[in-house]
């Protein structure tokens, strides 16, 4: 017999009645029978390679069937993973064998991850999915999470729900007409608001908003040094441009 680092081999034959015959059932140490037709019962079982790569291959007749890897407990079914009465590979789980819960989807066409159920990450999240290039797809994020950046124009933040913002600090030397244009343009005219942070004082009224920025009154005392703070910001679905050029 061979096992693990060994590399003598044995040959089990079987010769019933005396002709040897093509054998439909197999059970080691288990009793097979029509549906489970190779039956094993051991501490393990391996499949190992000869010399290069090693695959185990289930296949299925139709779309619907099933071929999957069952976990069980009791001969109750508590795990699955393959393509269980569909073509898109899927984990499920069970707690009782009967009520299934689908924990991940993977679309054969796209690859694309679906977590069906409630998802929590206790690890940090890293990478270009999470602070990226926000962008959406017929209302579909198709993107990073959240996107920013900031410039002498002010910040901004975007996020993958189509709300954007932008804020910025300013120190008017003197009362007056302040123009702010945005850091980034909105698709739409944005909601500003501007308030006084510091200082004597002040009023402070924002006006004649569009998508691109906003002019911004204000109004005080000149003696003491003051901080105004600025911000827009407009929610619902990003304008994608198909042609190139726009921002979104």
């Amino acid at each position: 017999m061979s096992g693990p680092g060994q590399s003598t081999r044995a040959r089990v034959k079987l010769k019933p009645y005396g002709a040897w015959t093509a054998h439909t059932l197999l059970g080691v140490n288990a009793a097979a029978d029509p549906v489970n037709r190779l039956a094993v019962a051991a501490p393990a079982t391996l499949l190992s390679h000869e010399g290069d790569g090693q695959r185990l291959k289930i296949n299925k007749a139709q779309p619907g069937d099933t071929a999957s890897l069952l976990f069980q407990t009791g001969w109750s079914g508590r795990a699955e993973m393959g393509c269980a009465g569909e073509e898109d590979f899927s984990v499920k789980v069970s707690a009782d064998g009967t009520g299934w819960q689908t924990a991940l989807r993977i679309a054969r066409a796209s690859g694309r991850v679906t977590l069906p159920e409630v998802a929590e990450v206790e690890a940090p999240l890293t990478g270009a999915g999470v602070v990226g290039t926000v962008s959406q797809l017929a209302g579909e994020s198709t993107g990073a999470l959240l996107g920013r950046g900031e410039s002498a124009s002010g910040s901004w933040l975007r996020l993958a729900d189509g709300t954007q913002l932008c804020w910025l600090s300013v120190d008017p030397s003197v009362a007056g007409v302040v123009s702010w244009t945005f850091p980034v343009a909105f698709p739409a005219a944005p909601v500003v608001q501007a308030g006084g942070m510091a200082g004597s004082p002040h009023l402070v009224s924002a006006g004649a908003v569009s998508a691109t920025g906003s002019g911004v009154v204000c109004l005080g005392s000149r003696r003491r040094p003051r901080r105004d703070r600025l911000r827009a910001v407009r929610g619902g679905a990003l304008v994608l441009s198909v042609s190139g050029g726009d921002r979104l």
